[in-house]
């Protein structure tokens, strides 16, 4: 997807790419952990899409849709949860929003997952949403707390391709506060 089907009518349907949305507003001018998108239920936009930017990054899922408007969640918001995994082995995580685009995961000590490794979330196919930066451990607690910086910094992004996530994507991920 490239940035001149932003021109016009500011959306452009592509088979791989899904819907391409331009952003209107991202934080600190939009409500926290959100994307505001110029594109709605007119241009195809339906709730529990999910959002990609810039070379595949998964950031979120569609939250709410108006008539000419959306939202996007982000993975990072308060309360986020999603399913993934991290480093060579794959092994499985919780990754958990922790607002202002950070995101965290605990796991057991023993899983020898070290700092730069990648995270990835649940798409189509293997797109990292981010690298573990820093592990924090207590000596005293089986697990560890992983602090991932996302992929692609979420509040810079100017346009989304949004796609149909499917079931098994949506019920990876889960939010509990109510969204507006």
């Amino acid at each position: 997807a490239d940035q001149s089907a932003l021109s016009g009518p500011a959306a452009k349907r592509d088979n791989r790419a899904g819907i391409v949305a331009g952003v209107l507003a991202s934080p600190p001018v939009s409500p926290y952990d959100t994307l505001v998108l110029s594109l709605g239920e007119r241009g195809g936009v339906a709730v529990g899409q999910e959002a990609f930017g810039n070379g595949g990054v998964p950031l979120g899922i569609v939250s709410s849709v108006l008539a000419d408007f959306s939202r996007v969640t982000l993975f990072s918001a308060p309360n986020m949860s999603t399913h993934g995994w991290v480093g060579h082995s794959n092994i499985p995580l919780e990754i958990l929003g922790e607002g202002g685009g950070a995101l965290r995961a605990s796991l057991a000590r023993s899983t020898g997952v070290a700092v730069g490794d990648a995270v990835f979330a649940p798409s189509p196919g293997a797109l990292p949403i981010g690298s573990v930066i820093r592990i924090d451990s207590d000596p005293s607690s089986p697990t560890v707390t992983l602090f991932i910086r996302p992929a692609l910094n979420p509040f810079s992004v100017t346009w989304v391709a949004l796609r149909d996530a499917g079931t098994a994507f949506a019920d990876s991920f889960s939010c509990a506060a109510s969204l507006p």
